[in-house]
């Protein structure tokens, strides 16, 4: 039995400690009496500040889809004291100015008042004096040291990722420490394995202050357990403007971040993870039995009624206002008075805004350094959370209130050691999981993103995988895969993709869903959330119409969401079972006009890649087929860039006017004209290495082919040639006729005929048709009409106000 179970019980307290002759106390003593005790918060009197959250910021908004959070899970994270029977090593002895003295700690804590909090730079000013205590308990139990040595370090900033998404504080490794510890050989080498791998900042935390973290904003948070989290990205369609979001330049460059993620990616991914480690750990483990990773999250918080505070505007009428940020606050003329029902939540819409704020700021902070732990913290009340990579999921503990002991079954101090030994145990594992992985012949799929302010997407991925995987190229397809469309059919057709591959921008995996795109005999269209014009999550089957497919394949289709003033135009990515394309556009078309519309584009589309190079210099996204569903049509197009109105606004630059004009007078050379040249109908994608803007001109619905115009000039100066060169004189022309007139009425009369023709009948001109020349030059007026009227339509649009110049 341990030492402290053989003494004699006393009073727990600071009078019990100032009661104590001894100045050197045991370990498990002084272990018990700070397990015991409850640190102290208390709010600055007529403190009312620092009452907000930052919103969504440029790197959590550009995270890759594999590293943001889908969901939130109830976890369960408590430490338990169970008796110490793997060693007989005794804790070390406290000596009487100690910071775990039983009568130091009360001093230390400025009890019986506690920690007077304003704003979060208070916070931020006394916690690391708690934390410091955990930290002390928790090296020596887990180290097994003869002496109480912290080889933690409390730090602002982080040692293993660039200042990007920060927390407030970051528990690493004193190297310094270390040494002086006298750490064992597995251990130390151990710890720096973990450095090595970069994952040094294994714990961390986020403090807001006591009105950030109001009991509303805490309880708002602790009923996101159970939901889906409704991650906030940066707009597809549109920049966010943030300073280095590259979406201006190009849509398909985003800023992602994070460590390796993937297989690797549980949470102590086996049982005996937890009771491996140091000899000794005094007892204390972190308790995650009650963690169910196979629950499936299946609350919706859209439809939830929030708490709503109500009071009297100037004019009398009831006006119902909701706490937190201004801009969530309610329009007035937009209320119903529910006469008090008592279903809705105990806190409002603006701090349940909040709530989501600060779970998606604490997420990007935990991947910015590939944290399973975090710690948010909001003086009295705060939370304790685990990442799971795999299943992009946070576990969240229950509230922990200091004012409400039924919150705290463990003790504070002694849920937090556990706590930062549960974080050490996870970061070894995990560590030592990396390094075993990279000694295997064949490595599973891992993930690694590089993260760089001033540079675009980067994926530095070996494999394919099923997640939507970025192109860094809008080329069209067409120009990229000639050989593979032409070789189609080849038995050799994989080495004919490497080969063009190879002098390509995109890569072998995308080359290969682009052909099966072009191949594929149906679509599946399918969307997970809610869409415009499409309703809520499902899917739509649809079979090719356009031209006999190559094979009985299908191909699936993944709606985004819907681009902006587009009714039936949204953006995709395509997947072929193994690898996962974005930058696919598909158009769905319901209804006899709309759907004529949408053949039109299409033969248009069509038409235009067969006239020479028109189609390059126009920058016609290439289509990958017309497809047919029950009551709809689907056009399935590359996705070429951002509209002018999107990149420019209302002012275009003079040089990439010039370059529209260029491809615009191209287009009326080859005899096309559009109908619709508006700005947004115009996109524009850069060449990152040459730095030059490349038009993509879409939206084809009103388009004309005019090259009949030249076909018909030609027949028509063909027709007046050959008349010039008969012309003979009149009086030749006229005898010459009349005798072939006679001819022919002498025939139809017969040869025994008496009857000799008259005088009148021999002078009579009959009835004439419109000579060839006369039918050839009305018609050419007709067509020549019509190419004026188009060209002028063409050229006004482009000359409208909306295209500004600088």
């Amino acid at each position: 039995m341990p030492k402290s179970e053989c003494r004699p019980q006393r009073q727990v307290g600071p009078s019990a400690a100032s009661a104590s002759s001894r100045d050197v106390l045991p370990g498990e003593e002084a272990l018990e009496f700070l397990f015991n005790y409850q640190p102290k918060f208390a709010k600055k009197a007529g403190f009312d500040g620092s009452d907000g959250t930052r919103n969504p910021a440029h790197y959590d908004m550009h995270l890759h889809s594999q590293l943001i959070l889908k969901d939130v899970l109830a976890g369960v994270v408590d430490s338990k004291r169970f008796p110490s029977t793997g060693s007989a090593r005794c804790l070390p002895r406290v000596p009487a100015s100690a910071p775990l003295h039983p009568d130091q700690l009360p001093l230390r804590m400025k009890s019986p008042i506690g920690f007077t909090i304003g704003p979060e730079s208070d916070l931020e000013k006394h916690y690391p004096g708690l934390q410091n205590l955990s930290s002390l308990v928790a090296s020596t139990l887990f180290a097994g040291l003869d002496r109480w040595s912290n080889i933690f370090e409390f730090n602002k900033n982080p040692k293993s990722m660039k200042p990007c998404a920060l927390a407030d504080r970051y528990l690493s490794f004193d190297k310094a420490a270390m040494a002086k510890a006298d750490l064992s050989d597995n251990l130390d080498r151990d710890i720096q394995l973990v450095i090595e791998k970069h994952l040094g900042d294994f714990l961390f935390w986020e403090f807001k202050s006591m009105n950030a973290g109001s009991e509303e904003v805490m309880r708002a948070i602790s009923h996101l357990a159970g939901s889906k989290f409704p991650w906030v990205r940066c707009p597809t369609s549109e920049s966010c403007d943030a300073q280095f979001c590259k979406k201006p330049d190009n849509r398909f460059q985003f800023t992602v971040t994070g460590h390796k993620t993937g297989e690797d990616g549980d949470i102590f991914k086996d049982a005996s993870d937890v009771d491996s480690g140091a000899s000794n750990s005094g007892g204390v483990r972190f308790d995650r039995s009650k963690i169910d990773p196979s629950v499936t999250s299946v609350l919706d918080t859209s439809g939830w009624k929030f708490k709503c505070s109500e009071r009297k505007s100037p004019k009398g009428t009831r006006k119902r206002r909701k706490s937190g940020d201004e801009s969530d606050d309610v329009e007035e003329g937009n209320i119903e008075d529910d006469g008090g029902a008592n279903d809705r939540l105990p806190f409002n819409e603006g701090d349940f805004k909040k709530a989501l704020k600060i779970i998606q700021q604490v997420w990007a902070e935990a991947v910015n350094v590939d944290a399973t732990f975090v710690v948010l913290n909001a003086g009295r009340r705060e939370f304790i959370g685990i990442r799971d990579r795999k299943l992009q999921r946070l576990y969240l503990s229950p509230l922990i209130d200091l004012d409400d002991p039924s919150s705290l079954p463990a003790g504070y101090f002694k849920i937090h050691t556990g706590l930062h030994i549960a974080a050490l145990h996870d970061v070894i594992q995990r560590a030592k999981r990396l390094k075993q992985l990279t000694t295997f012949s064949q490595l599973p799929r891992l993930h690694s993103f590089k993260y760089d302010r001033a540079e675009p997407y980067q994926d530095k991925e070996t494999k394919t995988t099923k997640a939507p995987k970025l192109s860094t190229s809008t080329t069209t397809a067409n120009e990229a895969n000639a050989q593979i469309v032409q070789n189609s059919t080849n038995s050799d057709h994989d080495s004919n993709l490497k080969n063009v591959s190879s002098g390509c921008e995109l890569t072998l995996e995308e080359l290969k869903v682009f052909q099966q795109l072009r191949e594929a005999g149906s679509l599946k269209i399918s969307w997970n959330k809610y869409i415009d014009h499409l309703g809520p999550a499902g899917s739509k089957t649809v079979t090719r119409s356009d031209v006999n497919p190559l094979n009985d394949l299908g191909m699936e289709v993944h709606i985004m969401d819907c681009y902006p003033k587009s009714a039936q135009s949204y953006y995709c990515y395509a997947d072929n079972g193994e690898t996962s394309v974005r930058g696919i556009v598909v158009k769905c078309h319901q209804g006899a006009a709309e759907i004529k519309c949408l053949r039109d584009e299409y033969e248009m589309y069509t038409k235009l890649w067969s006239i020479g190079t028109i189609a390059k210099s126009l920058g016609i996204p290439e289509h990958f087929g017309l497809y047919e569903g029950e009551h709809y049509t689907v056009l399935v197009l590359l996705d070429s860039g951002d509209p002018f109105c999107i990149k420019f606004g209302n002012r275009t630059p003079k040089d990439v006017y010039s370059q529209v004009q260029s491809a615009i007078e191209k287009m009326h050379v080859a005899m096309i004209t559009h109908g619709g040249l508006a700005p947004e109908n115009i996109l524009l994608t850069k060449q990152e290495k040459q730095g030059q803007w490349n038009i993509h001109i879409i939206s084809w619905k009103n388009g004309q082919d005019h090259r009949q115009l030249l076909a018909l000039q030609k027949a028509n100066s063909s027709v007046i040639r050959e008349g010039s060169f008969r012309r003979a004189s009149k009086e030749k022309s006229r005898g010459n006729l009349l005798c072939k007139k006679a001819s022919y009425r002498q025939e139809q009369l017969g040869a025994d005929s008496d009857q000799t023709p008259s005088s009148r009948e021999w002078t009579a001109r009959p009835k004439e048709t419109p000579s060839a020349p006369y039918v050839c030059k009305c018609s050419f007026s007709t067509l020549k009409l019509g190419w004026d009227a188009a060209v002028e339509k063409d050229r006004r649009m482009l000359d409208q106000a909306v295209w500004n110049r600088y």
